[in-house]
């Protein structure tokens, strides 16, 4: 029998890979910090609702398959961007240089931005299978295994605060934002999210707030109240978010800067759209969407090159996309983010099923 499939965790990936987009815009202005600090947390919480998938394969099955799966669309995206971006003429990249970040694959050091999160989302998959791993070898108690992944993941979290610690003091080209190949370090800072998704997902799915009794009803209908209330007021007032990290920022001890602004700013305004999701579970177009995030992140340099060239070639420019050379349209956080959802539905209408088409063994 059929697994049933949920439309809200599909809406959550779509919101998250419309912030995504509004941030590339590089217009979503006062939304900026807010975004960049709650949509990876997002994603890797949804991957995590997910994880359990293959968990009980042999490991060189497991990283095979993910390899397929992930790896295999991330080199051919980051070759045919490549080709797309040396041939239009407009970007600084040299054949070299792009062979090098691709297979570097380093967040902020990408020629195609999005395309990082798949060997980060590998080094991920891998982490967390060699962690769920050595908790089945510890015990074969449910409670004891969760109890071991925990530790065991908020150990190789502390690797990560450490590690950012180290290579955001050292300056290399005249930025700091270096981490190890494929975002290795990098992203275990994200550990604790994959892992909490895979605890709550089946939480969220079977909470129904009518079958609870009336003190736990109460408990979480505040904490949804509260959740909610620090989403809307992070979107209404988000310079009331940025003061949150200058304050973090003011506290002389980096690596407890790194803690309090992984672990602890970006939760509530997380759990808040979760919730609100999970409400809502709908609409479906919006979850077909979402689910084809993979391909979207994917496609998204290939998206930017054919804007780019239909603006220099035309001689026009689209309201929150100015180019270099082109006369430019007054652009801020509506045109941004509005161009956020024509990039969306550009992609998922046009260059999504041509990819499915004719790309079937590369994605």
């Amino acid at each position: 029998m059929a697994k049933e499939r949920y439309n809200w965790p599909d809406i959550v990936r779509f919101v998250g890979i419309w912030m995504v987009f509004s941030i590339h815009s590089n217009n979503s202005g006062q939304w900026d910090v807010f975004f960049r600090t709650v949509t990876l947390q997002l994603f890797f919480f949804c991957a995590g609702m997910f994880s359990t998938r293959g968990l009980d394969m042999p490991f060189k099955d497991f990283l095979l398959n993910l390899f397929r799966k992930l790896m295999v669309p991330y080199f051919f995206f980051a070759v045919l961007s490549g080709i797309m971006q040396l041939a239009s003429g407009m970007y600084p990249f040299t054949v070299t240089g792009i062979l090098w970040r691709t297979l570097c694959g380093i967040r902020d050091h990408m020629h195609a931005a999005a395309l990082w999160f798949f060997p980060g989302m590998f080094c991920l998959a891998v982490y967390f299978y060699i962690v769920t791993f050595v908790a089945r070898k510890v015990s074969d108690k449910q409670n004891v295994r969760q109890l071991v992944t925990g530790i065991a993941v908020f150990l190789v979290w502390a690797a990560s605060m450490v590690s950012q610690s180290i290579f955001q003091k050292i300056s290399i080209g005249g930025t700091n934002t270096w981490c190890l190949p494929w975002s290795a370090d990098k992203v275990a800072e994200f550990l604790p999210y994959y892992w909490a998704g895979s605890l709550f997902y089946p939480f969220f799915c079977k909470l129904n707030l009518r079958e609870e009794g009336v003190v736990k009803r109460c408990v979480y209908i505040l904490i949804a109240l509260c959740c909610v209330g620090v989403l809307i007021t992070s979107l209404i007032a988000p310079m009331l978010y940025y003061d949150c990290f200058k304050l973090v920022g003011r506290i002389p001890c980096l690596p407890l800067q790194l803690v309090i602004n992984s672990l602890i700013v970006p939760v509530p305004a997380l759990l808040g759209l979760l919730i609100l999701c999970k409400l809502a579970d709908g609409p479906a177009f919006l979850a077909k969407v979402g689910a084809s995030t993979l391909l979207l992140c994917c496609s998204e340099a290939v998206f930017l090159v054919i804007m780019e060239l239909a603006q220099k070639y035309g001689n026009f420019a689209i309201p929150g996309f100015p180019v270099q050379g082109v006369s430019r349209v007054e652009s801020g956080i509506p045109y941004g983010m509005a161009f956020a959802v024509f990039e969306l539905f550009f992609i998922y209408f046009l260059l999504v099923p041509f990819f499915r088409k004719f790309c079937k063994k590369f994605i």
